[in-house]
């Protein structure tokens, strides 16, 4: 069983302040309850591991991400929409209830050196794109979705 502090929620005409969810994870696996039932009707048949749908993404990345494991037209990808000497826009599509970060590094080789190019960006359920200005010359980014 996992908690997540919640935020101020109003119910019935009053306001909750510093309630915790309680997310029921039976089988220990990493993926509420309710989000297993949502897709797959029960949580026996959706390992975290499995790609249900062939997209590359397991269950677990597609829970974290807030992507549906059964579609493979819906997946957390980055996307880049143009690229100059003096500005790279990157899109990310988002969920409105995760939360983003861009990071780059100059060499694809190694797996640290990763700086970071903006945070804490709250997804608003559409694609955000993030002009970064001065890119290196060659290099690799990579998006960060987290949970609130």
């Amino acid at each position: 069983m996992k908690h997540q502090a919640g935020g101020a929620r109003r119910d019935d005409g009053q306001i909750d302040r510093g309630a915790y969810e309680v997310l029921l994870d039976s089988d220990a696996d990493g993926m509420p309850d309710w989000w297993e039932f949502s897709f797959f009707a029960g949580i026996t048949p959706a390992a975290p591991v499995d790609d249900p749908d062939g997209d590359g993404a397991t269950n677990w990345e597609e829970y974290i991400a807030d992507t549906i494991p059964t579609n493979a037209a819906s997946h957390f990808r980055l996307a880049t929409l143009a690229c100059s000497s003096d500005q790279h826009e990157i899109v990310i599509p988002t969920s409105e209830s995760r939360i983003y970060s861009l990071q780059s590094k100059s060499t694809s080789h190694t797996t640290s050196g990763w700086e970071l190019i903006t945070e804490s960006l709250p997804g608003n359920g559409a694609k955000i794109t993030i002009a970064v200005t001065n890119p290196t010359v060659t290099g690799t980014y990579r998006a960060i979705v987290e949970m609130p």
